[in-house]
C-alpha cells in the first residue's frame, strides 16, 4: 500500500499506540499481562517518493497512560487496580521528571508493504538506538517492536520481594490509518 508523498500529521484520531506487558517471576501467575494505551501522542511522517526517502518523528505523553485490558492474574482487575497500575507505571518510568517519549528515525527501509524503521528513542532521560518493524494490514499500517526497559535505565516494576515482576521487554504496537 503506497503512502501519498508529503507530510502526514498522525495521532490518536488516526490510530492507537499500545504497550503490552507480561509478568515474570515465581508468582507470575498472580499478576496480570497488560495492554496500556497512550492517549496523547503525535507522529509526523515525511513520506517521500520511495520508502527510504521517508522520515518519522513520534512524541508520546506518558502521563496519559491508561489500562486498555488485562489478562491472567488471581482475580480480574478493577478500576482501583487500574489506577494503581498507572501509578506504578508512572513511578517506574519516572514521568514526574521525564513525561515524554520521543522517537526520531535515522533510516527507513523495505517496501510499502513491509519494512523496518531504525532510529533513536529517548525514554526516561536516556537516548538509545531502537528499531521497529512496519507492515501494511488492510487499510492500516502497523509498527511493532520491543523496548527493553533496562536499556533506558528503567527498573521494571516488581512486588512480593521480586517474586512478581514486570518483564524487562515491553511490546509496542502502533496501528494507524493514513
Amino acid at each position: 500500500m503506497t503512502i501519498t508523498p508529503g507530510i502526514h500529521e498522525i495521532g490518536p484520531d488516526q490510530g492507537d499506540l499500545r504497550l503490552h506487558t507480561t509478568c515474570r517471576g515465581a508468582m507470575a501467575r498472580m499478576g496480570h499481562d497488560l495492554t496500556l494505551g497512550v492517549d496523547t501522542w503525535r507522529a509526523k511522517l515525511d513520506a517521500g517518493e520511495t520508502v527510504d526517502a521517508c522520515a518519522l518523528r513520534v512524541t508520546a505523553d506518558l502521563t496519559t497512560l491508561r489500562v486498555v485490558s488485562s489478562s491472567g492474574g488471581a482475580k480480574p482487575t478493577t478500576e482501583e487496580d487500574h489506577e494503581q497500575i498507572i501509578a506504578n507505571a508512572a513511578d517506574s518510568l519516572g514521568v514526574a521528571t521525564h513525561p515524554q517519549l520521543t522517537y526520531v528515525s535515522t533510516s527507513i527501509g523495505g517496501t510499502w508493504d513491509a519494512g523496518r524503521v531504525d532510529g533513536q528513542l529517548t525514554l526516561h532521560g536516556t537516548t538509545a538506538p531502537q528499531s521497529f518493524d512496519v507492515r501494511a494490514d488492510g487499510d492500516a499500517h502497523v509498527l511493532t517492536g520491543t523496548i527493553t526497559q533496562s536499556h533506558f535505565g528503567i527498573k521494571p516494576f516488581s512486588a512480593m520481594m521480586g517474586a512478581l515482576k514486570l518483564a524487562d521487554e515491553v511490546a509496542v504496537e502502533v496501528r494507524v490509518v493514513l
